[in-house]
């Protein structure tokens, strides 16, 4: 009865032209109030959401996203993927892909994700004649990765509001994640090659074991959190905390993006 209720206000509002915010919000007031509930509900369901020490991975898995894109270690991921694909045609893009999964491997964000991959590749797209068009999509749809891919934060909060295990959400996003990231990829090597893309020059092999090896200490901060988490050597929160401290340490020790004063 309440379901039918909510779809036949949500619909008939939203036909209406009513924003969508505006929508949801009159909805969810009405079936409150119909329904008799004491008002006092609503402050104990946000007091109980927010009473959660797994929220406060959120602002921790931030914090780790910015000392990686302030710090150097973005760039080392850029450079890792393009020394791997270079001599591809539309290498860049490809190289988006793959920057960007491993991102947001670390982070769990796709706004920081793509902000972090946007500043660095899409000058470097935009230079070698790629359109822009295609640049910002490709940036934009492989930031979305990080919806999916663990540690993300909106399976954090999903988790939280649904009573869920946050580590069992993380282990059934790893393969979509995955799949999402090779469709992007078979995506843009085909359109690369359909519409005659610049081809990058690749790197000798040992310039590309060189690269491999100053990427290893970005890549030693995904092994930490994943293996800690589904290891049960730590909890989420706990993770979030040594994501953010090892990449702090890899941004000022190996990478030195940033000196220790800025952090304060």
């Amino acid at each position: 009865m309440w379901t039918f209720l909510f779809l036949l206000m949500f619909f008939g509002l939203l036909a209406s032209g009513m924003p969508i915010f505006l929508v949801l919000g009159t909805c969810a007031a009405v079936l409150y109030f119909v329904s008799g509930q004491p008002m006092i509900g609503v402050a104990q369901v946000i007091i109980d959401h927010l009473n959660s020490s797994t929220l406060m991975s959120l602002p921790l898995f931030v914090m780790a996203a910015t000392f990686m894109r302030q710090g150097g270690v973005a760039r080392a991921l850029v450079d890792l993927s393009a020394a791997w694909l270079g001599g591809v045609r539309g290498s860049l893009g490809l190289v988006t892909v793959v920057a960007c999964t491993l991102f947001a491997a670390i982070c769990g964000s796709s706004v920081a994700t793509a902000l972090a991959m946007g500043t660095i590749l899409l000058p470097a797209m935009l230079e070698k004649g790629y359109p822009r068009s295609f640049a910002l999509g490709v940036i934009g749809a492989s930031g979305t990765i990080g919806i999916v891919i663990p540690p993300s934060l909106a399976l954090i909060l999903y988790g939280i509001v649904a009573e869920q295990s946050v580590p069992r959400l993380f282990l059934a996003g790893i393969l979509p994640g995955l799949l999402q990231a090779a469709v992007f990829f078979a995506w843009v090597w085909y359109d690369a090659r359909r519409r005659r893309f610049p081809v990058e020059r690749a790197l000798p092999m040992g310039q590309r074991f060189l690269v491999t090896l100053r990427a290893l200490p970005a890549l030693a901060v995904p092994v930490v959190v994943l293996v800690g988490i589904y290891g049960g050597i730590v909890t989420v929160t706990e993770a979030a905390a040594i994501a953010a401290v090892v990449a702090l340490l890899v941004s000022l020790v190996f990478y030195r993006g940033f000196h220790w004063t800025q952090t304060l």
